[in-house]
C-alpha cells in the first residue's frame, strides 16, 4: 500500500490524517549507545555511575514518549468451600470413651482467562470498517496484515498512500503532550481501556469503541463425606 516504510526519516511512522499525521517517535529521547553508565564490583555492595546529563533526560518529560497499551494475563478466579460437620462423644465407662462424627463438604473452583483486544481506525483507512482488532496497542506493532508475494493478506490492515499504521493510536506522542479531544469525544466521557464502558456509558472516539474479549474457562467441582 504506497510508500514503503524505509523511505520516511528515522523513527518517522505513518499515521492517519484524522489524529494529525505523521510523528515522530520519541524525537528527544535518548539515542542508544551514547551515555556511559559503569558498574563497580570491587566493593562488598554493587555500585551504579552514571553522568548527571542522563538524570536530566530523565528528569525532562518532554523526553519521554507513549509507546504500548497491552492486555495480558487476564483472569477472574473464585474458589469456595461450604461444609458441615457434627461431632458427638459417648462416654460407656470412665475407661472406654467413643469419639464420632461426619462431616460433609462442597467445594468449587472457577478459572476464566481472557485477553482485551480493540479496535482501532474504522474509517481511517482499516480494511475491516469495524477496525482491526489488535492486543498489542503500540508503535512498534505494524498493521501490514499477512500478505505474501503468492498469497493475499487474511488480517485486517490499515494504512494509506504513505505506508501501514501503526497499531497504538495514542503511541509515539510525546507523554507531556496533552491528549487531543476528537470531535466526537466530550470533554467528560473518559477514554479507559477495560472490559465495558465504565457505569454503563459508551465511549466514544473514531480510534476505539470496547474492549473485546476472547476466553477459556476452567472449572471445578467436588463434594467429599468423611
Amino acid at each position: 500500500m504506497g510508500r514503503p516504510q524505509q523511505c520516511f526519516t528515522l523513527r518517522t511512522f505513518v499515521y492517519p490524517t484524522q489524529l494529525g499525521g505523521n510523528r515522530v517517535f520519541n524525537a528527544n529521547g535518548i539515542p542508544q549507545n551514547t551515555q556511559p553508565i559503569t558498574a563497580d564490583f570491587r566493593g562488598r555492595n554493587l555500585q551504579i555511575g552514571m553522568p548527571a546529563t542522563l538524570a536530566s533526560a530523565f528528569a525532562n518529560p518532554n523526553g519521554w514518549a507513549m509507546k504500548t497499551l497491552e492486555s495480558n494475563d487476564d483472569y477472574n478466579r473464585r474458589t469456595a468451600i461450604t461444609a458441615l460437620r457434627f461431632d458427638g462423644h459417648y462416654e460407656f465407662t470412665e475407661g472406654f470413651h467413643l469419639h464420632f462424627g461426619v462431616r460433609n463438604s462442597i467445594r468449587s473452583a472457577s478459572n476464566d482467562g481472557y485477553t482485551l483486544v480493540t479496535p482501532v481506525y474504522a474509517g481511517m483507512g482499516a480494511s475491516d470498517p469495524n477496525g482491526c482488532l489488535v492486543r498489542y496497542v503500540g508503535s512498534d506493532v505494524i498493521l501490514s496484515g499477512n500478505a505474501t508475494d503468492t498469497t493475499p493478506s487474511t488480517w485486517c490492515t490499515a494504512g494509506n498512500s504513505q505506508g501501514y499504521f501503526r497499531a497504538g493510536p495514542l503511541s509515539s506522542q510525546l507523554v507531556s503532550k496533552p491528549r487531543r479531544r476528537s470531535p466526537t469525544t466530550s470533554r467528560n466521557t473518559p477514554t479507559c481501556w477495560g472490559r465495558g464502558s465504565p457505569s454503563g456509558r459508551s465511549i466514544h472516539a473514531p480510534w476505539m469503541t470496547q474492549w473485546g474479549t476472547g476466553n477459556r474457562s476452567i472449572r471445578g467441582h467436588d463434594t467429599g463425606r468423611a
